[in-house]
């Protein structure tokens, strides 16, 4: 099996569909948490994110990532969808572990900024030949399997991280 050697160096990235901005604006809000607090910032995420290169996947497609204890890493979409994902490009901009952004609620997955933040790289990505550099093996599956999976996600005990998108 080739292993593939994740190339995202930087502490924080994060993944856009269509024109990427080139400075993110630190008063975008994001919303609200469950304790109804205001989120605002730019967003972009630690590169240890378990999932968080799935997210190369076009938005509007539904897909189930599953993250093994042993390591294995499947992104299940469905077979329809394959033309798509595989034609599908995305921006990735990557900023310095120096940039100023935090850890919501001090965790390292989800991380934001209340500056403006101008990246120190952006690059056009091919999402599939993203998410498999990352290690991230693609299984394309009929409706129902991809219903399975996404039950599995809650109920499969060998899984170490799991979610679903657009289910």
């Amino acid at each position: 099996m080739l292993k593939f050697k994740s190339y995202i160096e930087e502490e924080y990235y994060r993944i856009d569909h269509g024109q990427a901005p080139k400075t993110f604006s630190g008063s975008q809000s994001h919303g609200y948490d469950d304790d109804d607090n205001h989120i605002k910032g730019v967003y972009a995420t630690h590169k240890d994110h378990p999932m968080g290169h799935a997210y190369a996947t076009p938005r509007d497609i539904p897909w189930v990532y599953h993250q093994h204890k042993n390591g294995q890493k499947n992104l299940y979409i469905n077979k329809t969808h394959k033309n798509t994902v595989e034609k599908h490009t995305a921006t990735i901009s990557k900023f310095k572990k120096d940039s100023g952004f935090k850890g919501i609620d001090g965790g390292t997955e989800e991380n934001v900024s209340t500056k403006d933040q101008t990246p120190h790289t952006q690059s056009k990505i091919n999402s599939a030949n993203h998410i498999r550099k990352q290690g991230i093996k693609i299984n394309y599956v009929d409706h129902d399997a991809l219903k399975q999976k996404a039950k599995d996600t809650n109920r499969d005990k060998t899984l170490a991280v799991a979610g679903n998108e657009n289910m």
